[in-house]
């Protein structure tokens, strides 16, 4: 089976340098993982694994995805332990770390959430998406801010594992066929479900 195509352009996309040099030995599926502690962020345990790397190394840091823990950079992290030190977290409710407090799954402290300003209640039902999962505004496109908290709205209200697993789907079939034909089709079927229920509504 093909695999997705190149995203060799995606390279453009930041300012980062690309290093000319070989990684390390990629770790066996079965090595030791890497150590870690647990860190109190707001009251609650966020744990933490270090890859060591060469000493005063610029620091990477990881973080998974949606079911993931910092185990999913065990790996790659042992590959670039030759040029830099590592950090993978385990997100709250996730791996060794803390359920998150009211629900809400994200890293971000209150004193984060205050600075970005994010302290608005209309806000609140955001915090009940869990992390790592794409969004469906992200999948579907947005053209505004106000477009997109519909969306975000939307999902909220129609939230089931049904409803993931076809987001997750989607971004899958974005990163095999492209954001624009993926985002045409969902469209087209977004206006076929609508035609349907005016039809039937009368």
């Amino acid at each position: 089976m093909a695999g997705p195509p190149d995203r060799d352009e995606l390279a453009s996309w930041s300012t980062a340098e690309l290093a000319d040099v070989e990684l390390g030995s990629i770790p066996p599926l079965a090595g030791p993982l890497p150590q870690g502690w647990t860190e109190l962020v707001d009251g609650r345990g966020v744990f933490v694994r270090r890859q060591r790397g060469p000493e005063g190394a610029t620091p990477v840091w990881f973080v998974h995805g949606l079911g993931g823990s910092s185990t999913d950079w065990t790996r790659l992290s042992g590959a670039l332990s030759r040029y830099a030190t590592a950090y993978s977290l385990d997100l709250p409710g996730s791996g060794r770390s803390d359920p998150p407090p009211r629900g809400r799954h994200s890293p971000l402290t209150d004193a984060d959430v205050r600075r970005l300003g994010w302290t608005d209640p209309a806000c609140d039902f955001r915090w009940r998406v869990p992390p790592g999962l794409t969004g469906l505004a992200q999948v579907a496109g947005t053209r505004s801010p106000r477009h997109a908290l519909r969306l975000d709205r939307r999902y909220i209200a129609r939230q089931s594992w049904q409803l993931d697993v076809r987001l997750i789907a989607w971004s899958f079939a974005i990163n095999v066929l492209g954001k624009d034909r993926v985002r045409r089709l969902i469209a087209r079927r977004a206006r076929g479900a609508w035609a349907s229920q005016k039809v039937i509504g009368g």
